[in-house]
């Protein structure tokens, strides 16, 4: 099992996003972050994603 946090640009979440069980990220060249999580897709643009803190698989 894989846990992450991704921080974001934005002062309504300043703890991050939490991910956890089958959640999945990558980056693109063009540095947007995709996550998928369950069914859905988010895909956060360079700039309002700052950091990925990925923990214990």
């Amino acid at each position: 099992m894989t846990s992450f946090t991704v921080y974001l640009s934005d002062p309504e979440v300043p703890a991050g996003l939490e991910f956890a069980g089958e959640a999945e990220f990558q980056f693109f060249e063009n540095g947007v972050l995709q996550v998928a999580d369950n069914d859905q897709v988010r895909y956060y643009a360079p700039g309002y994603w700052t950091q990925v803190h990925q923990g214990p698989r």
